[in-house]
């Protein structure tokens, strides 16, 4: 996943991205982080809540003063741009450029990490903070009042019922379908589901759950968890055809309304134009795409029903090299793009024209293997020992 050492935007001006590119990343942060710009030298940041960016290599411009207008500049690079647009995210498009644009057009139930930590962003999410009982063997979640997609229609809990049938489906085809599957996890350990009200979902589990762990883990997941999805205009299997009723009671109708959704969802070349990706309830729309370099443009979704509200046009442009894009920053071409740490002796220049330059916690993946049956200097007995792996085990929690 991408990674660098800073994020580079006009000091006067702005940006910053969701949670996730790493020490650069601003793209996302302009959805629904951002509430306001000016023109394309002039534009302010506004960020949602504090997060532990400052001080790693440098801090964040300070909150400016929202202005209406404006195009936010982004650079991407070839060969990382979204792949998909259906929010039921399979693993061949699980990337942070899809996962990036899902995110900008849909409210996830739960959005998190929140910075680097492990905990649901819950201003940027479309539930409040699940409840746990029954010994944890019962979720109860509500959606916030006042959610609506872009055509009008409220944001229900139907609309995760919805989304959790087609999750289903999905998975009955191929663990593929889903790249946050993992076996005996969510969806396997869901006994059944049940809706009360028009706002509240009751998950019922087959066993009790750590909460912690399967808020995290299960429903959010770095943004290819759980989505409420537009029931009442997504539950169709053809191009024109006729709404499908009974996506609830039939599995192998719901499972014609995903195999659809899916394979339309993969079209690159009809991510601006199909009806079916109009219907948005996140900060923006999507307005223009190219299937032939993944560059598109956004426009902040009236509709959006969270705080604060992105007022910007957002226009991401892709760069064939690292050293493409840095030049488009050097030039004024781009206002927001990561600084490849092969780049970072431009860090100075960067920041005398006017950039701000800040560094983040980024993707990583760190582990260790133990071998239980090294003999060496007596290790195998050594962690034979129950004391030493109770110890061993604390020290991991």
């Amino acid at each position: 996943m991408p990674a660098g050492p800073g994020a580079a935007h006009p000091r006067g001006g702005a940006r910053g991205w969701r949670h996730r590119f790493a020490a650069v990343a601003a793209v996302a942060l302009v959805a629904a982080l951002v509430s306001a710009c000016g023109g394309a030298r002039h534009a302010r940041v506004v960020r949602a809540r504090p997060t532990n960016i400052d001080g790693i290599t440098g801090a964040l411009p300070p909150v400016g003063h929202p202005a209406r207008g404006g195009t936010i500049t982004v650079g991407q690079l070839a060969g990382q741009t979204p792949e998909d647009v259906l929010p039921l995210i399979d693993s061949a498009s699980c990337t942070t450029p899809t996962l990036n644009l899902v995110q900008d057009l849909y409210i996830p139930l739960y959005a998190g990490p929140d910075g680097s930590t492990p905990a649901i962003n819950e201003p940027l999410s479309a539930a409040r903070p699940p409840r746990y009982s029954d010994g944890d063997r019962t979720v109860t979640i509500r959606l916030k009042p006042g959610l609506r997609w872009s055509d009008g229609k409220p944001v229900q809990a139907q609309d995760v019922l919805f989304s959790l049938d087609l999750l289903q489906a999905a998975l009955r085809e191929t663990p593929q379908n889903w790249c946050q599957y993992s076996p005996g996890a969510f969806p396997e350990n869901l006994a059944g589901v049940s809706t009360v009200g028009t706002t509240t979902l009751v998950l019922h589990l087959t066993h009790a759950v750590n909460p912690a762990w399967f808020t995290a883990n299960q429903l959010q997941d770095a943004g290819a968890g759980i989505y409420p999805l537009p029931s009442e205009d997504w539950n169709v299997d053809s191009s024109g055809g006729a709404h499908v009723t009974d996506w609830a009671t039939n599995p192998s109708d719901a499972q014609r309304i995903y195999d659809y959704l899916h394979q339309q969802g993969a079209d690159r070349a009809t991510f601006a134009t199909n009806p079916l990706w109009k219907v948005v309830d996140g900060p923006f729309a999507l307005t223009t795409f190219s299937a032939v370099d993944g560059s598109y443009a956004l426009a902040p979704n009236r509709a959006y029903g969270l705080r604060p509200r992105a007022r910007d046009l957002v226009a991401v442009r892709t760069y064939a090299t690292p050293a493409a894009r840095l030049r488009a920053l050097q030039t004024g071409a781009v206002q927001v793009a990561p600084v490849d740490w092969s780049q970072i002796s431009a860090i100075p220049d960067l920041r005398h024209h006017g950039l701000s330059v800040f560094g983040g916690p980024g993707w990583g993946w760190f582990g260790a293997v133990i071998n239980f049956r090294d003999q060496a200097d007596h290790f195998g007995s050594v962690i034979a020992l129950p004391y030493v792996r109770r110890a061993l085990a604390e020290l991991v929690d």
